[in-house]
């Protein structure tokens, strides 16, 4: 990696850190399954989460020669076509029971090879007893008890925060106006300065849905036309056929109810949070405060959290999104540079560790960087499967999933992983520090472990001995990756957008009534460090992940020490 380029970077803070033969398989129910199925009505429905064994892998010898466009098309059609093939003894069993009333809402997510439906108990008898299923999870939304309902949680949603809407006066306006601290912390408008804002690249939002009406961000979205000008659209019914409700009528997708409307609610003022990540990475300040990190850069929204937290699947699919347009559309659809994700799964709610895993794995080859908020659990490092409460998330597993998956590139600083790899994925996890270059202390707490999770935590899912490599007393891994500013407590000053429209989807005028709002959590740090990735990918379009991860973490100053030096000074144990 080219020093210079390192060196434009020098102020973003780092810290390391798998025959239809019915055989029974009791194992595959979770805890939260079980729990579930101990109290459902006979007739009731409810949603699961249904992972099979076996997953398409590709060899160097397949993919190494290949231009990433070439090998991003190859992957994505490989990997659908494996996960059609693996399903189909399961959807069968599913469709059936469908038809007889016993599941709806059946749906195939492919980048991780599950499935996601609702059913009744006796669909889940039938089903376990089938060959190739990894896991059967009941995938409870937010709303219902975390101490048995695996619920992704939007990171700052939870109660440990206290973010007020405070706005500084008066206004700047768009030209010359002054940054958000946060935005000044890692000299972003340095390189501003220089051109480079971003421009010609791109970002997709994983999180509860962006307001496209707000000044800010409305000159910034991803423009869904192919080559030839005609507008996109999303198979969701697989069948070839472009059906009612599959135009891309906004940049972006909803997993969460599963239509062309990322936006679905979005100006009711119940839910800012995706809003308030797009604005730090794309806000272009028209409104009078310079939010994003990358204001030239383009914003392709995906709904994939309700109001209130959502399901893993929901989150999954979000995700399989993006490659399922990529196998749909070949090179009129473009991959994202970076996906900024600031949410996550929690130790309490039994993520699927090797599904989140598998997906980054897919983002990886291709060329795409899954940069995840790594949590606000810090203080919460106590508890195991005996509580399993909200509050249980105890290290090595105190960073959530996704952002416990390995990261691109290794530190120098890593202790060698077991096994014969491969040991990088796709994930840079991020935690957050305050003004004052401190660790916030919320902000979750690694290292992370990849190993048998069984023997030490019973409630949790086997682990594939694939992704056992990085066990904690021998090969902890470092996370999070990066910490990047945030300052989520009362009389945070750190703003951000908020919603720009009316219930009704229509401008409040030329102004926005309450244009920002503040934000904070590594909700907030995460989308900064998403932004730079953007500023890297504007000078070097051609960077791979592990190139953009590795000049990131070696030219991060380090909180209290010079910049570039290595993590020595932080020992494993404190790790953040």
């Amino acid at each position: 990696m080219p020093k210079r380029l390192a060196q434009l970077f020098l102020a973003l803070l780092f810290t390391s850190t798998f025959s239809l033969n019915a055989v029974a398989q009791p194992s595959v129910r979770t805890v939260n399954l079980d729990t579930k199925i101990a109290t459902a009505a006979p007739d009731e429905l409810f949603r699961v989460l249904i992972g099979m064994d076996s997953q398409r892998t590709f060899s160097s010898s397949e993919v190494a020669s290949m231009r990433l466009a070439e090998r991003q098309v190859f992957v994505a059609q490989e990997v659908i076509a494996h996960a059609e093939q693996s399903q189909q003894h399961v959807l069968r069993v599913l469709r059936r029971a469908e038809r007889q009333g016993h599941a709806d809402d059946i749906r195939s997510i492919a980048i991780a090879n599950v499935i996601s439906a609702r059913v009744t108990r006796s669909v889940v008898e039938e089903i376990e007893l089938l060959q190739g299923i990894r896991r059967i999870d009941h995938d409870g939304p937010q709303s219902e008890a975390l101490s048995s309902d695996n619920a992704v949680i939007p990171l700052d949603s939870q109660t440990l925060l206290d973010v007020s809407r405070l706005h500084a006066t008066p206004l700047w306006p768009i030209t010359g106006s002054l940054p958000e601290w946060g935005v000044a912390k890692i000299n972003a408008p340095q390189l501003w300065n220089r051109g480079i804002r971003g421009d010609g690249t791109l970002v997709a939002v994983i999180d509860s849905g962006c307001d496209f009406g707000h000044p800010d961000i409305a000159n910034q979205l991803w423009d869904p036309v192919d080559q030839n000008g005609n507008t996109l659209w999303f198979d969701v019914n697989n069948d070839g056929t472009q059906n009612v409700g599959e135009t891309l009528v906004q940049p972006g997708w909803n997993t969460v109810e599963d239509n062309n409307k990322p936006c679905t609610n979005c100006g009711t003022n119940t839910n800012t949070h995706g809003q308030n990540v797009a604005g730090i990475i794309v806000g272009n300040g028209a409104e009078g405060k310079a939010t994003g990190v990358a204001p030239d850069a383009r914003l392709l929204c995906i709904r994939g959290i309700p109001d209130g937290g959502g399901t893993q699947a929901d989150m999954m699919e979000a995700v399989d999104f993006l490659l399922r347009m990529k196998a749909q559309w070949l090179s009129d659809f473009e991959m994202p540079d970076v996906v900024n994700m600031s949410a996550g799964s929690l130790f309490a709610g039994i993520p699927d560790y090797a599904g989140w895993r598998t997906i980054s794995d897919r983002l990886l080859s291709e060329g795409v960087l899954f940069v995840a908020a790594g949590g606000n659990t810090g203080t919460e490092t106590g508890g195991d499967c005996s509580r399993l409460t909200d509050s249980s998330n105890p290290i090595p597993y105190n960073i959530q999933a996704p952002a416990n998956v390995p990261p691109p590139w290794l530190h120098p600083n890593q202790p060698t992983p077991a096994g014969s790899g491969p040991h990088v994925s796709a994930v840079l996890a991020v935690g957050a520090v305050d003004q004052s270059d401190q660790r916030w202390s919320y902000s979750s707490r690694g290292p992370s472990a990849w190993e048998d999770i069984r023997a030490t935590h019973s409630c949790q899912d086997d682990m594939p001995p694939a992704f056992r490599d990085f066990p904690q007393a021998t090969a902890p891994l470092l996370k999070p990756d990066v910490v990047g500013p945030s300052d989520p407590l009362a009389g945070s000053t750190l703003h951000t957008t908020g919603l720009c429209t009316s219930p009704t989807g229509a401008l409040q005028g030329s102004l926005c009534s309450d244009p920002y709002e503040t934000f904070g959590g590594t909700s907030a740090a995460t989308p900064h460090v998403a932004g730079v990735v953007l500023l890297m990918n504007q000078v070097k379009p051609d960077l791979s992940p592990a190139e953009v991860a590795e000049a990131i973490q070696m030219s991060a100053i380090h909180p209290n020490h010079l910049p570039g030096q290595t993590q020595e000074t932080h020992p494993i144990k404190d790790n953040f």
